[in-house]
């Protein structure tokens, strides 16, 4: 499992190992989109994506599933979206 923050804007990589189904992702202030992704050589890969609505105070938590195409130790994109700031748990389950 790995914990990583982003500033103000800004992709977040994490590497996980076998048995991962998700990232969980904690926002504030901001709203769209966060999504998962492995670059393949430059071949984009979506993994999985969920919209938000963070309100400037406190942290929300989103939980991203993770498509059968995430691969281990492969690099995963996270792009928490327009949030004002956000970390990222990657975990299994």
């Amino acid at each position: 499992m790995a914990y990583r923050q982003s500033g103000a804007v800004g992709d977040i990589y994490l590497i996980g190992g076998e048995g991962v189904t998700h990232a969980a992702v904690s926002v504030r202030n901001g709203k769209g989109e966060a999504q998962t992704w492995h670059d393949n050589g430059g071949e984009l890969v979506l993994l999985g994506s969920i919209t938000f609505d963070a309100a400037p105070a406190g942290w929300t938590t989103l939980t991203i599933p993770l498509s059968a195409d995430y691969q281990p130790g492969n690099p995963l994109h996270i792009r928490p979206g327009r949030a004002g700031r956000g970390g990222c748990l990657l975990s299994g389950g």
